[in-house]
């Protein structure tokens, strides 16, 4: 307990100082996450004190957070300390389900469709509010290896005529319309979460510039989308 507010003060004083070296550490941080969470606690910092040396000259806020009592500052430390590994855009594990499709070894690389609500202008009482309308998701680009044995392409291929026949009949959706999983991995290889990507179909593939420069070819599918589905 504090006998008064001096050695609260006093105390309150030492947490800071102690936070911000801390938020001056995570700011020179490479990870994107860290350096938010620098400026976050370091706008706390200072938006409670003017620090000058070792001594702490409160601001006009800092008597509202002396009612607020000092676990709410430590409370900061405490999130730091918690503070969970990153995921990174390169630990992710992505199958598409069904027959004759594209191993899961042989997707690279994935674009995922962002997702929008359309709005619906009403006027009510004297102004326009707006609403949710229609739900779409973009296209979703996916990239793959192609191998020698021309599974890629096989699977692409015939994937991508299934939409339609030579005599020019479309096919049922069913046919040609197939479910994606994309899952985040953490660092153990352990599923954190999941989209999964509904009525997905090939809406286009690209071309292969072919010369002497001995790159990889790669084959990539524009997918039209469906709905998304969120798997936590």
């Amino acid at each position: 307990m504090f006998t008064d507010n001096s050695d609260f003060l006093s105390s309150i004083g030492g947490k800071l100082l102690q936070s911000k070296s801390l938020a001056q550490t995570l700011g020179t941080s490479d990870f994107p996450a860290l350096q938010k969470l620098y400026h976050t606690l370091d706008n706390s910092i200072n938006s409670t004190s003017r620090l000058t040396g070792s001594s702490l000259i409160p601001s006009k806020s800092f008597e509202d957070l002396i009612a607020m009592g000092p676990e709410d500052l430590s409370g900061i430390l405490d999130s730091v300390q918690t503070f969970t590994d990153p995921i990174l855009n390169f630990s992710w594990l992505a199958w598409i389900k069904g027959e004759n499709v594209v191993p899961f070894s042989h997707i690279t690389a994935i674009q995922t469709p962002s997702l929008t609500f359309e709005t619906k202008p009403i006027y009510r009482e004297g102004k326009m509010r707006h609403y949710a309308s229609s739900f779409s998701a973009d296209d979703m680009s996916m990239t793959m290896y192609t191998d020698a044995k021309a599974v890629t392409l096989d699977s692409a291929s015939m994937w991508f005529r299934n939409v339609m026949d030579r005599d020019g009949y479309y096919h049922l959706p069913y046919e040609y319309k197939k479910d994606i999983v994309l899952y985040l991995l953490d660092q153990r290889g352990q599923s954190v979460f999941a989209w999964t990507y509904v009525g997905c179909w090939p809406k286009s593939m690209n071309s292969y510039s072919l010369g002497q420069d001995s790159s990889v070819i790669m084959t990539e599918l524009s997918l039209s989308v469906d709905d998304i589905l969120f798997n936590f």
